[in-house]
């Protein structure tokens, strides 16, 4: 198995019927089962639709919540859980805390017309990344975001933006990184779709481990060349509950002969107080939209999330980032952009997904 590290950089595990576990101070490893998550149809007959129209609803709530959802068959993913002892705890009610320390950093490239570029953004020595995110300046529908990467020690961020066209013109990319104060129970899940193949779309489903629920969220693509994008970055979870899992959706914009993976990153760790996924979107039309989405007052953004819904392959994700966040400040938002690649008279809608606990 190839582990996408970001930067057009890759590391081979051999990980054939089993997830790898272990902690960050040298403990025990353990061997974990794997999950192989079932694609089921082709998107392209319910995508119409938004994929939160097409799956049960979640049943895991945030921390006082006895309700646990039954998981599906595993997809091959690798898990690496920080901090000695915290693997396997399991939070009763009474154990929920608040997430501290939260604030946001980022890092923009060189403002130039090459096809494709990456940046990386490190979280301060003392904390660690809790949600990967960016957004691409000046590419008007002609560049996409090919990596939104969570490195596997949670200490950095790299994102990568190629053009999906030939364009010509100066463009950016901007990684940002949601830092916090290493939470208990923390650990970085990745998944990738089940087949390397050139089929025009491919879905991947990273899923926490036990009890511990999503933070933030990441995601790549391998092989794409420019060809493939994004198309949602979807967590579970729902007003008053508690996300375990995201999901990750990428098409082919133009046919492409290569093979290609997508790779979900799932950040999670013991349950927070008030957790809970809020989500808006814009109004169905044929247009280059985009829009904000705040958690309740008294919360802060751990992690962000994004869905185009009516088209694919024809509308790439231009933002998904954290808002109203500094070096110093927690985030509270997200915001999301969508672009039309090469103009589209269908309707389309763009989805911002905020995953939010108490302060």
């Amino acid at each position: 198995m190839t582990l996408p590290l970001g930067n057009g950089r890759h590391a081979t595990h051999t990980l054939p019927d089993l997830c790898l576990s272990h902690s960050s101070a040298n403990a025990a490893r353990t061997i974990l089962p794997c999950r192989r998550v079932p694609l089921g149809a082709h998107p392209s007959q319910f995508r119409k639709e938004s994929i939160m129209d097409n799956v049960k609803p979640p049943t895991r709530r945030s921390a006082g919540g006895k309700v646990r959802s039954v998981r599906p068959p595993a997809l091959l993913c690798s898990a690496v859980l920080l901090g000695v002892g915290a693997a396997f705890a399991v939070a009763s009610p009474a154990s929920a805390a608040v997430v501290s320390g939260v604030v946001k950093v980022e890092v923009e490239s060189a403002d130039d017309s090459r096809t494709s570029k990456s940046v990386t953004v490190e979280c301060p020595d003392d904390k660690k990344v809790i949600n990967a995110a960016g957004y691409i300046t000046d590419g008007n529908g002609s560049v996409a975001m090919d990596d939104i990467f969570p490195d596997e020690a949670l200490e950095s961020v790299t994102v990568t933006g190629k053009e999906t066209d030939a364009y010509g013109s100066n463009w950016r990319v901007k990684a940002i990184a949601t830092c916090a104060d290493e939470p208990v129970g923390l650990e970085w899940v990745w998944a990738v779709s089940e087949e390397d193949n050139s089929d025009d779309w491919k879905r991947a489903e990273a899923e926490c481990t036990g009890d511990n629920t999503l933070l933030g969220t990441g995601a790549t693509i391998r092989g794409g060349a420019g060809e493939v994008a994004l198309d949602l970055i979807v967590p579970n979870g729902g007003r008053g509950v508690a996300a375990d899992k995201v999901t990750v959706d990428a098409f082919e914009l133009d046919p492409f002969s290569g093979d290609w993976t997508v790779n979900a990153f799932a950040i999670c760790a013991d349950p927070l107080d008030g957790q809970q996924v809020l989500r808006d979107a814009t109004t169905s039309a044929s247009d280059n939209d985009g829009l904000r989405v705040a958690c309740d007052e008294d919360q802060v953004a751990t992690g962000t999330g994004v869905e185009l819904v009516g088209v694919t392959g024809e509308v790439v994700i231009d933002d998904v980032f954290p808002t109203d966040g500094s070096p110093t400040v927690a985030p509270t938002a997200t915001t999301v952009y969508g672009q039309e690649e090469d103009g589209t008279p269908e309707s389309w809608y763009i989805q911002a997904f905020v995953i939010c606990a108490d302060a």
